[in-house]
């Protein structure tokens, strides 16, 4: 066959392979922007795509990648006034979509993000939410803890971040008991979960949120519950029943993280099983004299939020009331 002949057939795959390619970037909700490469959270450059998703009749502009989770992706968005906000796009059914938003918008509070609307079009699906500063895991990168302090200005500095850790921790523990109060278990407590705005934390994806029963229990299989190192002992990898005392013990790992001084900031930075060798106080110990020895007040709050036994952990509002006494203002 001549290169003439062979001509007709090159068009015809080439073409067909164009239409492959639009075809799976309309499904995915997708379109290339420019340059292909976005700056994430911390200055990363990274290759996801930005989304082209329609709300209101208009179309929503991503403007930088924030970070990307198990099961969605987000990006700060602009509508065509201007306004920004931080898009969701989730890699779920639109009914767990529906069950997100709804439950987000039961919860209104200070300390929740607020959800505006759900995004749901030939082309994504996703939630549109208020727009934060930055993740509380960035932030404590950002104001990292420097212990001991070498000079009366970095004391001071300490002294002072140790305070908005406070005020940080106690405003966690105020969104997360009014999520309980409402009988909302949030099933994924942690400090990337959070989002600190204007000081304040609020937080966010409740991908993993249940409805508790009239009993305030909800069966859950275990292992889809919680990030490793913040799942409770009684997530088991089968059917489990559990209460909100399993948000409290990841509230524990949450605690830890944003008190601890410099260094990994993760109380089981390989999950709970480590514990097996050493026991549970034991491990406890060696983990408050690496990152918490400036604060016995932190240490012992986050020992009553990881008790074994989850009938013995600190509630929310226990929790609250402890923190509020180490705020100074």
């Amino acid at each position: 066959m001549t290169d003439a002949q062979k001509q007709p057939f090159q068009d015809l795959a080439q073409r067909q392979a164009r239409e492959v390619k639009e075809a799976k970037a309309s499904i995915l909700g997708f379109e290339q922007g420019q340059g292909g490469r976005l700056v994430g959270a911390g200055g990363i450059q990274t290759d996801v795509p930005m989304p082209a998703v329609h709300w209101e009749g208009g179309v929503l502009r991503a403007t930088s990648f924030l970070g990307e989770g198990t099961y969605s992706r987000v990006w700060r968005v602009s509508d065509p006034s201007g306004q920004e906000f931080a898009a969701k796009i989730v890699k779920q059914e639109l009914s767990d979509i529906q069950d997100e938003f709804a439950l987000m918008r039961l919860m209104a509070h200070p300390n929740i993000m607020n959800c505006h609307s759900i995004l749901a079009d030939s082309l994504s699906v996703g939630l549109l939410l208020e727009l934060g500063d930055s993740s509380l895991h960035d932030w404590l990168a950002l104001h990292a803890l420097d212990w001991p302090p070498s000079s009366v200005a970095s004391r001071a500095c300490f002294e002072k971040r140790t305070q908005q850790r406070w005020k940080f921790a106690f405003q966690m523990a105020r969104g997360l008991g009014h999520c309980h109060q409402m009988r909302v278990l949030h099933g994924d407590v942690k400090v990337s979960n959070m989002v600190v705005k204007s000081n304040a934390v609020q937080l966010s994806d409740f991908g993993l949120a249940v409805r508790l029963d009239a009993n305030n229990r909800i069966r859950v299989v275990g292992r889809q519950m919680y990030s490793p190192g913040h799942r409770p002992p009684e997530c088991k990898p089968m059917m489990v029943t559990i209460t909100v005392k399993a948000d409290c013990w990841a509230a524990g790992c949450a605690l830890y993280s944003l008190m601890a001084h410099s260094g990994s900031m993760a109380l089981f930075p390989n999950g709970y099983d480590v514990v097996a060798t050493t026991g549970l106080e034991t491990y406890l110990e060696q983990r408050f004299r690496i990152r918490m020895t400036h604060s016995s007040a932190a240490s012992a709050l986050v020992k009553k939020l990881v008790a074994e036994d989850a009938s013995k952990r600190s509630d929310m509002l226990q929790i609250v009331a402890a923190c509020s006494g180490e705020i100074l203002e």
